[in-house]
């Protein structure tokens, strides 16, 4: 499936609701860790970049987790964001890094988020 350039929506939504329909029907089960952004973005014929923009979307809506290093999951739906965390480690320096590490990333992706609706609004420069 490629983006439909006769498609008002931007080809990260078409991506974004092509996935979401996959998972919809099971293509992509719970837990099940997702392609890579760069496989994705071949199979899509779209720039990694409309792939993070497509994830970003899934993220927000609850449907995919993803860690750093790691990739990107089909959440359980159950809504229990503990069975979502990665293995503690046997250090706790470890685990207080992955801690912020995941706060960071937390905090880039609403940034990011932000800034897109922002640019698609039309209220910051590109």
């Amino acid at each position: 499936m490629t983006p439909d350039t006769n498609d008002p929506r931007p080809p990260y939504l078409q991506v974004a609701d092509n996935l979401r329909r996959e998972i919809a029907q099971r293509q992509f089960t719970p837990g099940q860790k997702l392609p890579s952004g760069r496989n994705l973005a071949r199979q899509y014929g779209v720039a990694p970049m409309t792939i993070n923009h497509a994830m970003a979307v899934l993220r927000d809506e609850g449907l995919v987790v993803s860690y750093q290093g790691r990739g990107v999951f089909v959440a359980d739906g159950s809504g229990n964001r503990e069975q979502e965390q990665p293995q503690r480690s046997r250090d706790p320096a470890i685990d207080a890094l992955r801690a912020d590490l995941d706060q960071l990333t937390e905090r880039v992706s609403r940034l990011e988020r932000q800034t897109r609706r922002a640019r698609e609004r039309g209220n910051t420069p590109s």
